[in-house]
């Protein structure tokens, strides 16, 4: 088939076979874009049908935990996985930033080896963030070398802006919880972070700390079960 097409090529003109290639890609890029659909689609649909059977329908079928969850409260996030309840997604800057953690922090390296695990585990309530899932931000130049815990939180919270725009159909509560062990109340961020998590709320994100998470939904779960 390669040969085919060489030698189809050959013959055309060198800005058209550019444009056959770009069609190419084009084409190619948007299967991948409707396969990432059809696949984040299914995971609602599934964890909906979850929900209903238990009466938790505003349990977030998506929880985002950030750098400080998975090294200072990963038995939580144990905890939540456990439940079967929400899909946990571990965004790309998150295992960037164990990564850059891991040689001074035993948290980072013990969340790095779960994380390994459960991936090669197959468990279906626990991966990683596509390279995809993600919506353009108006993030500040530079950010990632000045602020790492800044660049990171844009980073996640772009993935949940594009997980819950996959979700149009929840018709209650949240459809993605981004989880932190940080003190909320004591958390400084400047004032266009500051927007970005108000649109985030009325884009059906939350934010919350873990412990109260937690303790919130494992209890109810508890006595549902």
């Amino acid at each position: 088939m390669y040969f085919d097409w060489l030698h189809v090529t050959l013959h055309l003109p060198v800005n058209q076979v550019l444009r056959i290639k770009a069609d190419e890609e084009s084409r190619r890029n948007q299967l991948m874009r409707d396969m990432a659909q059809l696949r984040l689609q299914a995971e609602v649909s599934q964890l909906e049908g979850s929900l209903e059977a238990t009466d938790t329908p505003h349990f977030p079928p998506y929880l985002i935990p950030d750098t400080s969850c998975l090294c200072d409260s990963l038995h939580l996030v144990k905890q939540l996985t456990q439940s079967g309840k929400g899909i946990l997604i571990i965004p790309i800057s998150v295992i960037d930033t164990l990564d850059f953690l891991k040689k001074e922090s035993m948290g980072a390296r013990e969340a790095i080896r779960w994380l390994e695990a459960e991936f090669r585990r197959g468990n279906r309530y626990i991966r990683a963030q596509k390279s995809s899932e993600k919506v353009p931000d108006h993030m500040p130049k530079n950010l990632k070398k000045n602020n790492r815990d800044l660049w990171s939180m844009y980073e996640i919270f772009s993935c949940a802006r594009y997980l819950a725009q996959q979700g149009e159909n929840i018709s209650s509560g949240h459809m993605v919880a981004v989880l932190t062990s940080k003190d909320l109340g004591r958390t400084s961020a400047p004032p266009t972070f500051q927007k970005l998590l108000a649109n985030c709320h009325q884009d059906g994100i939350s934010m919350e700390k873990i412990s109260s998470f937690a303790n919130k939904w494992l209890d109810t779960l508890k006595s549902k079960g």
